[in-house]
């Protein structure tokens, strides 16, 4: 099993769940297994040896099992056959003096009951109103508003629907999300108030579901810049959660989250701070460390600090926050991106503030200005990128010497830059400044001379048959 699979699913998951989506095939001879767990002596660095002792309580048939040792193509294998979807408690994860990691399971009715709560709410957030509803979910997260709004205005007629309550409420509530995302603000407040009027007159009403309709309500307040609206739908969605009789600590933790964004817009930023921090100490008692929704509380509240003129704090809280978009997504995911930005100005406003407090030190804003420069240019926002690498280029002129190296790295780094917009001439202009300085560091023969020399050439040839292809000339 890989590092990065063994920390996420098991050693950083312990007291949590581990499923198992096909078979799981495991014996009752100890001395059988340990052979082949060995030990990760003769392992890579990127893997890890791992022995699982399972504890089965025998009172409880959730899950299916067998002894197939009759059956099995191995003998003196003792080999005990777990049926699909099997889900263990992890109990403990352990190192031992063999460098193998001992992870103790239990299979128990426990996590069962819980996962089918789970899987009975998510079923009915999903599919309340039919599969119609289903499908109008479905297009909506595909982003297929237009659609989705028309079949579910189709659905609201329908006699079926018209007589359930609570799947009218649904519906009203799907239609308000769509508004939403259509920027119809007024017929997303609409619906969503239509949803809540029928969420309260119903029978049982579910503390959860009016929640989260009066949170979505609170959202669409947000965006028409209506704070104080906004601030009293989320209070009034806490409050209702707090009704429950087991308060769903996940919405708890989004309100505490939104009703900190409305403080911070209403610049109370104790208040923001205490709220954000709220939400963050639910996610990480309730989730992993690397969960995404950590993650986003971390950037809620370095926007407090940012806002506030804090800008180291607010960049410490978003370098956190990117380690764990990385390690959930990767560094090519789209989120991810997003959070390297707000990473790449908070580092601006540090430079801001390096600036007006040490307006003589010039060496460590042209870090953050590099540091920025090649955020930016590994996500492609070459423009950016240019700005700021410029700026950097700007300071060094005034600081070092003409062929001073990092003057040269700055040119050969703005010289790419315009190559990947395909500036060819500006291209060959930094490329050609750098050339200058590089055998004043380096001598004549150095490999960093041979690789510009051939980049200057590949640009050369690449302009002059864009050019040729530009006047009409075959190649």
């Amino acid at each position: 099993m890989s590092d990065s699979e063994f920390d996420k699913k098991i050693r950083r998951s312990a007291g949590g769940f581990l499923s198992v989506s096909g078979f799981f095939s495991t014996t009752a001879n100890r001395s059988y297994v340990e052979n082949y767990a060995g030990n990760d002596t003769n392992e890579t660095d990127r893997t890890q040896s791992a022995l699982f002792e399972i504890e089965i309580d025998e009172t409880v048939n959730k899950f299916q099992y067998a002894d197939i040792s009759k059956n099995s193509a191995f003998e003196n294998e003792a080999e005990i056959l777990f049926t699909m979807g099997a889900v263990f408690r992890i109990q403990s994860v352990d190192h031992d003096s063999r460098g193998v990691w001992s992870v103790k399971l239990k299979l128990t009715g426990e996590e069962y009951e819980e996962l089918q709560k789970l899987t009975h709410r998510m079923i009915d957030k999903t599919l309340g109103g039919g599969p119609k509803v289903s499908l109008a979910s479905l297009m909506i997260k595909m982003g297929k508003y237009g659609e989705a709004q028309q079949l579910l205005s189709e659905i609201i007629d329908d006699p079926s629907i018209i007589i359930d309550s609570k799947a009218l409420a649904g519906v009203h509530h799907h239609l308000g999300l769509v508004y939403k995302y259509m920027e119809q603000e007024q017929n997303a407040v609409k619906h969503y108030q239509l949803s809540l009027q029928m969420k309260r007159q119903l029978e049982e009403p579910e503390p959860s579901s009016l929640a989260c309709t009066m949170n979505c309500l609170g959202l669409v307040y947000e965006k028409q810049d209506n704070s104080a609206k906004a601030l009293e739908c989320f209070e009034e969605a806490l409050d209702i959660c707090r009704t429950a009789s087991i308060p769903d600590q996940s919405i708890i933790a989004i309100l505490y989250n939104n009703i900190g964004v409305i403080y911070d817009k209403q610049r109370q930023f104790p208040k923001a701070l205490v709220m954000h921090g709220k939400a963050l100490k639910i996610r990480r008692k309730k989730l992993p460390t690397d969960h995404l929704d950590i993650a986003q509380s971390l950037v809620s509240i370095s926007q407090v600090y940012d806002s506030q003129g804090k800008y180291a704090e607010a960049e410490e809280h978003l370098k956190k926050a990117l380690e764990i978009e990385k390690d959930s997504l990767g560094e090519d995911f789209e989120d991810t991106r997003k959070i390297s930005i707000k990473y790449c100005i908070g580092i601006k406003n540090l430079c801001k503030l390096f600036q007006r407090c040490l307006p003589q030190e010039q060496e460590p804003i042209i870090e953050c200005l590099i540091v920025i420069s090649q955020l930016y240019y590994e996500y492609n926002m070459f423009h950016d990128a240019l700005e700021t690498r410029q700026r950097a280029l700007s300071l060094q002129s005034k600081l070092y010497t003409s062929d001073h190296i990092d003057i040269a790295s700055s040119l050969l780094f703005i010289g790419q830059l315009y190559r990947h917009t395909k500036n060819y001439d500006q291209t060959l202009v930094y490329f050609n400044q750098c050339l200058k300085i590089y055998p004043v560091n380096y001598g004549e023969e150095h490999v960093d001379i041979t690789q510009l020399l051939r980049k200057i050439e590949l640009t050369t040839n690449q302009m002059n048959e864009e050019a040729i292809v530009g006047d009409g000339v075959p190649l």
